[in-house]
């Protein structure tokens, strides 16, 4: 990262005299766990059921020297790729998700349950499995202050034995989040945790 040596100073994710056409985007994998990566065959390798196309999408795509950067906006939705063999812009094509394992690996799980939602009009009403953990923990933490439990109470039926109240206060502050979200979902009623 550069910084300007002049007054006020900006930084820049590359070197700023190069041509934003040749700059690494801020969507790449290499930068950000919710970017996918993946591989592009044709469509009859690997015996592909369900070619993937493209032009059936709003989508943006940029060549870099080694690999295409592909950001596709779809039903309020933004899904970024980094595709590191291939081409999207040859119609319908297969496609190979590389999922690392590590700290981001449910961030990639996300990211490809919100791919997969593309094509499939009822994924895309259905929660993502970390959203309906959320809201499960959420109803568990309303439960427990509704009780009369403490918020380390709460945060440690919840989480476990950790660092209370954390680097912070970011324990107690979340513990909170979900209480005030448990509550919202109680007052909405049941459609609100399901959608």
């Amino acid at each position: 990262m550069l910084s300007s040596r002049r007054a006020g100073g900006c930084t820049f994710p590359e070197d700023p005299s190069l041509s934003c056409a040749t700059v690494r985007p801020v969507w790449s994998a290499r930068i950000d766990p919710r970017v996918l990566v993946v591989r592009v065959d044709t469509p009859n390798a690997g015996g592909c059921l369900h070619p993937f196309d493209l032009c059936e999408f709003e989508a943006r795509v940029l060549a870099g020297s080694t690999r295409e950067f592909v950001r596709i906006d779809h039903a309020g939705m933004v899904i970024r790729l980094d595709v590191t063999n291939g081409t999207l812009l040859d119609g319908p094509v297969s496609l190979r998700f590389e999922i690392p394992e590590g700290r981001g690996l449910n961030r990639q799980i996300d990211a490809l349950n919100r791919f997969r939602a593309l094509r499939c009009r009822d994924c895309l009403r259905s929660p993502s499995r970390t959203r309906l953990a959320n809201r499960l923990l959420a109803l568990q933490a309303f439960d427990l202050r509704r009780e009369g439990r403490s918020l380390r109470s709460i945060s440690q039926a919840v989480f476990g034995e950790c660092d209370w109240p954390g680097d912070g206060e970011h324990r107690k502050s979340r513990v909170r989040r979900l209480v005030a979200s448990g509550e919202a979902l109680v007052r909405t009623g049941p459609v609100s945790i399901l959608t």
